[in-house]
């Protein structure tokens, strides 16, 4: 599309996790540990580590309270990736069920410890499926610690993921998925959202093994608790990241889920749901061309008004992957639904990407068809964008200067009169006077001259008149701005600026 500007991601959506990750992980050493000296410390943790250890000590079934005194000990140890790997080791070997699952809890407290970066550590195949082995154990407290620990894993080093996928994690979390109890499933799912969060070669395996599919298929059939939804929506938008195609019954599918929580109130179900979509359609025309048919646009056009700004900027993300398409006919669909006037309602917004996410949108409808460009022109949107010349944000500024841009290519020699009444002509010179980047200077430098190669022998008259070059002179003593502003010189004062390869101002500071 001409005139459209970069259309790739501005920001990188982290995949942040918003799971349960078991024990406090500010819980503090009880007043006699606190007071210890860090020899009588060590000699403590010496003495509980051999007592927990040691089954006979555990001979009546019962698990002495004082123990679980050791987690916050255990990551306060000086030799913590010692203590680490000890811990792992033991999970190895057969055990006393009730032993191991201290160990589990002992090996999760370290990995949510305030001091589990200090962890330096390399666990062995042998570690990780001795891990995956209990993730299918009968009880279900070893498989909830177990899957933890899986996932505290990852979050400390993305190197775990590709070793839990090759080793067939993914068959344990689709068996606890659909068999075992709430907290089990929320485990299990906030695992693979972190699988699947890790990278694009493990997503594509995960997509391969069905994990999409099946996700689709279990939020339509079960009957989830909101945990259990945001959990599985939030894997689902990671792996919607290499999804390139849907077999129709399944986008139908997935069409019904998004509807369903596009109306509730739970703000991170909404922005999971909306990221799902935006990574569909991201460089997929004929995911855009479903989406539009779907009806799903209008079940989103109320979050623009959301009093949360993550949710507004989602959405934007959307509209601007739609309009910067190669089809205007998507565009209209957006227009049909009053699109401009909901984007005018937020050059004001008080968050910046918000404003920048606008412009982009109004900069790339002005790059559609004439009657879109008109519609946009007569909504009175284009002097209320005069606002991003003196927006706080660069980013902002630059992209106001991209839509004059795109206007200044594509609209007509009465549309140039009409902006010169509005002023819009004048302001814009005026404001080479003001403190902008390079990048911004020359883009609306740029526009001027396509404007005033449009514009009647009428007005240029009123525009010499106005002093309308000056600032534009003063572009000249900066190198970086100089050889457009010498073109629009060159072309419309031609009597004092003649025509020169290499000027002599191209040497200034």
């Amino acid at each position: 599309m001409a005139g459209v500007t970069d259309t790739s991601k501005r920001i990188s959506l982290r995949n942040q996790s918003f799971m349960d990750t078991g024990p406090n992980t500010t819980t503090k050493s009880n007043k006699f540990a606190v007071q210890l000296r860090k020899d009588k410390r060590m000699s403590l943790l010496t003495k509980k580590r051999q007592k927990f250890l040691s089954p006979k000590d555990n001979s009546n079934g019962h698990f002495p309270n004082e123990l679980f005194d050791i987690f916050p000990i255990l990551s306060s140890s000086p030799n913590i990736t010692s203590t680490f790997i000890t811990l792992f080791d033991f999970i190895i070997i057969p055990q006393d069920n009730n032993i191991l699952l201290l160990i589990l809890k002992g090996i999760n407290a370290l990995l949510i410890s305030e001091n589990r970066d200090s962890i330096h550590f390399s666990l062995t195949q042998e570690h990780i499926n001795a891990l995956i082995t209990l993730m299918d154990n009968t009880d279900e407290n070893f498989i909830e610690i177990s899957i933890d620990i899986g996932t505290n894993l990852i979050w400390l080093s993305n190197s775990y993921a590709e070793i839990f996928v090759r080793m067939g994690c993914w068959q344990c979390i689709y068996r606890n998925t659909i068999a075992k109890a709430e907290k089990v499933r929320l485990s299990s799912l906030w695992l693979l959202a972190n699988l699947s969060g890790s990278s694009q070669d493990l997503r594509k395996r995960l997509i391969n093994y069905g994990s999409f599919d099946f996700l689709i298929e279990f939020l339509n059939l079960q009957n989830p608790s909101q945990k259990i939804v945001d959990a599985a929506l939030w894997a689902m938008s990671n792996l919607s990241k290499n999804i390139n195609t849907l077999d129709e019954d399944k986008f139908e599918a997935l069409i019904t889920l998004l509807k369903k929580y596009h109306r509730t109130q739970k703000k991170f179900t909404i922005k999971s749901s909306l990221l799902i979509i935006y990574n569909l359609i991201y460089k997929n025309d004929i995911f855009i061309k479903a989406f539009l048919k779907s009806g799903i646009i209008p079940e989103i056009l109320p979050h623009t008004k959301s009093n949360d700004s993550k949710t507004i900027y989602y959405c934007l993300k959307i509209f601007n992957i739609i309009i910067s398409s190669n089809d205007n006919n998507n565009t209209q669909v957006l227009m049909n639904l009053n699109i401009i006037e909901i984007l005018r309602e937020l050059i004001d917004h008080h968050n910046d990407y918000i404003r920048e996410e606008v412009y982009f949108c109004f900069s790339n409808i002005v790059a559609g068809t004439e009657t879109q460009r008109q519609v946009f022109i007569q909504d009175f949107s284009l002097t209320k964008s005069l606002k991003g010349f003196i927006d706080c944000k660069v980013e902002v500024q630059n992209e106001t200067s991209h839509l004059f841009l795109n206007l200044s290519k594509l609209c007509t020699s009465d549309d140039v009169e009409m902006f010169y009444h509005m002023g819009i002509l004048t302001r814009m010179s005026e404001e080479i006077k003001n403190e902008h980047c390079d990048a911004f200077f020359n883009t609306i430098l740029e526009a001027i001259y396509n404007f005033l190669m449009k514009i009647s022998e009428r007005l240029m008259e009123k525009i010499y008149e106005e002093n309308f070059f000056g600032p534009i002179e003063e572009m000249m003593i900066n190198n970086r701005t100089a050889d457009k502003a010498l073109r629009i010189l060159q072309k419309f004062l031609p009597d004092k600026f003649i025509s020169i390869d290499q000027p002599e101002y191209f040497e200034f500071s």
